[in-house]
Formats: C-alpha cells, sequence, structure tokens
C-alpha cells in the first residue's frame, strides 16, 4: 500500500510541475516526422519545372512483371513464340524464320530481349519494343 501512495503522490508533482512550467515546449521525440498530417499551408503554391525537367524526373507507373491478358497494343505482330528451354524462347518471326533468343539477346524487329517469362500458363518475351506471346 506504501508503493501505491508513493506512486500517487510521484505522478501528482510530475503533474503538477507540468502545469506550472508553461515557458517551454512540451518535448516529444519523433513529433518533427509528423508534420506531414498537418494541415495544409496557405503559403505560395511552388512553381511547376520546366518540362524539360519534368520529363527526366518523370516516374514510370508501369506495373512490374505485370503482363495484361488483353495488352494488344503491347503485343509485337507477326512475332510467336513456339517453346522455350532453358531459359531461351523460340520464336518465330512475321517472315517465317524461328530463332532462339534469351535475355539480353536481340530480336530483329523486335529489340533487345528484356525477359522470358511464364504468365497465367503461358510464355511471353517481352523486349524493348513489346511484348510477344504464344497465341
Amino acid at each position: 500500500m506504501a508503493a501505491g501512495v508513493v506512486l500517487a503522490l510521484c505522478s501528482t508533482f510530475l503533474a503538477a510541475y507540468m502545469i506550472s512550467d508553461t515557458g517551454r515546449r512540451p518535448e516529444i521525440p519523433g513529433i518533427e516526422h509528423l508534420a506531414i498530417f498537418s494541415m495544409p499551408s496557405r503559403a505560395k503554391p511552388h512553381a511547376q519545372p520546366s518540362p524539360a525537367i519534368a520529363r527526366t524526373n518523370a516516374t514510370d507507373y508501369t506495373p512490374v512483371g505485370a503482363i495484361g491478358k488483353d495488352n494488344n497494343r503491347l503485343a509485337l505482330s507477326g512475332f510467336r513464340v513456339l517453346g522455350v528451354s532453358q531459359g531461351s524462347a523460340f520464336v518465330r518471326e512475321p517472315h517465317g524464320a524461328v530463332l532462339r533468343v534469351a535475355k539480353g539477346g536481340v530480336l530483329p524487329e523486335g529489340g533487345r530481349v528484356m525477359a522470358v517469362r511464364r504468365q497465367d500458363g503461358q510464355w511471353f518475351v517481352i523486349t524493348e519494343r513489346g511484348v510477344i506471346g504464344e497465341r
């Protein structure tokens, strides 16, 4: 019981001290990081960067590793993946030739091969100029 009385007196003393000490700002560790939640300022907005700077700092919002089911605009016409073996893909060109390509290789008229991936049960070859699928 004595410990409870001592703790009550200590907390009362601390509360009285904090209330009477009005000349000092309270110090809360990490409070500066909560400034992002403050109300917006009424200051003048920042100037927009020039278009050249905006292009160099642009963010690419393309999902990583995502190949949409209906991305015909990215599909390279005339190309088709015939199969994949040990990380290399066999691709039929529009002219009928079959080429073996791997990541880093160059596909004529298709550009550099960025990846060979399997998604949703299909193989895809992703190049600089577009995506080649099995169908």
